[in-house]
């Protein structure tokens, strides 16, 4: 139980989207709250921008 309970709290924070893993979790409308309250003071959404590799996208030209 305390490993599910930790598990949707952890996904819930660490990824800040609405509720996936909390859906299955038994304390929801806490989930709920802590999830709107993320979701307010994000904004703009979180994405990870990952550079390519030196040589694979940017400096390869066709021959």
């Amino acid at each position: 139980m305390t490993r599910i309970t930790k598990d949707c709290f952890g996904t819930v924070i660490a990824s800040l989207k609405k509720m996936k893993e909390c859906v299955r979790c038994e304390l929801l409308a806490e989930c709920r709250a802590i999830n709107w309250q993320a979701q307010e003071t994000e904004e703009k959404p979180a994405v990870v921008r990952r550079s390519p590799k030196n040589g694979d996208a940017s400096n390869s030209s066709p021959a």
